[in-house]
């Protein structure tokens, strides 16, 4: 029916013709499966790259490994509890279990829309304690950093002056998602549509929407007369940065270990957590908390200037606790 030759009459007619109504999606029998296809051709309708084959070869493998056919009922505490264990045992580090588990869930919830019977319990299980030498912050870290009283250090004013700026500066990488180099342009005409140094791709921040704190985001621009708080080089930055946090301490002093796959063996080292932040851990943090809350990954990437989902994902770090 052409919209620009609407009458009442045909537009009844068409409603009242069952062949016109749409049946929708019934997977009220699906495997997990067809569960985890269906999820992705409806995801590629918004985004055509949207791939979640690692999971879908992790379900594959586990299938053929024990002979049976995994129905979304089956996915309980209990079954979360042995997945994680076995996928460790078969090679996979805690942080890629984390992102089977996210994938699983973001499509059975999902699936559930459309008729899919869960467990009471599919939600409720714990992945053992992880952590990458990628970290993003949380909100109470981030909000911890901005109130740390620079005057609380025993040094000189210019030493307090130039901390006050280094933590002034994280705060923006954080609320806005941009790299140190773009986030050092920002002046009054360009601190909303950002052209990234690094890639040419245009980056658009709605602070309102998008920032992890909108009000204390304008406070620190407004403060700096909507420019940059910090201009040097990023190694400089992170140096400072590292200074920073361990005057803060508390946290920033809690060990992290990380997990590097070699020569088929998992090595692990410990690290304070001070060590592993870096300017980059801003635009980590802010895109790690906004693709947990906004209804499409399209939103995030137009913030954080990424046109590749592949790129995009491996700033995705979930808080493991």
């Amino acid at each position: 029916m052409n919209p620009t030759s609407y009458s009442p009459d045909t537009f009844g007619t068409y409603l009242s013709n069952p062949e016109n109504k749409c049946s929708g999606i019934d997977l009220s029998s699906a495997t997990v499966l067809e569960v985890l296809d269906a999820y992705r051709a409806f995801r590629r309708t918004l985004n055509p790259s949207y791939s979640n084959d690692a999971i879908v070869r992790k379900v594959r493998q586990l299938e053929k490994e024990f002979s049976c056919t995994l129905m979304p009922a089956q996915i309980t505490d209990i079954f979360h509890a042995n997945f994680i264990q076995w996928a460790h045992e078969n090679g996979n580090c805690y942080s890629t279990i984390k992102m089977y588990c996210n994938q699983l869930k973001a499509a059975l919830v999902w699936a559930s829309r459309h008729g899919c019977l869960l467990s009471q319990t599919y939600n409720v299980y714990e992945v053992p304690r992880y952590f990458k030498s990628r970290v993003a912050l949380s909100q109470d870290e981030i909000s911890h950093i901005a109130h740390f009283d620079v005057s609380k250090i025993s040094r000189r004013p210019q030493y307090r002056r130039n901390m006050e700026r280094v933590r002034d500066m994280f705060v923006l990488l954080c609320n806005l998602g941009q790299r140190f180099s773009d986030i050092s342009r920002i002046s009054p005409g360009n601190m909303f549509r950002i052209i990234q140094k690094k890639t040419g791709n245009k980056a658009i921040v709605d602070i309102d929407k998008y920032s992890i704190v909108p009000k204390l985001t304008y406070s620190i621009l407004k403060k700096y007369n909507f420019c940059s708080p910090y201009r040097s080089t990023v190694s400089n930055y992170d140096k400072y940065l590292h200074i920073l946090l361990q005057h803060i301490g508390e946290e920033f002093d809690d060990i992290i270990v990380t997990e590097v796959k070699a020569g088929g063996t998992i090595v692990r080292t410990e690290h304070h957590k001070w060590e592993l932040c870096t300017s980059h851990t801003g635009r980590r943090t802010f895109i790690s908390y906004n693709v947990m809350r906004c209804p499409t990954e399209a939103e995030v990437r137009k913030c954080s200037g990424h046109k590749s989902t592949k790129t995009f994902e491996r700033y995705i770090t979930f808080d493991e606790d």
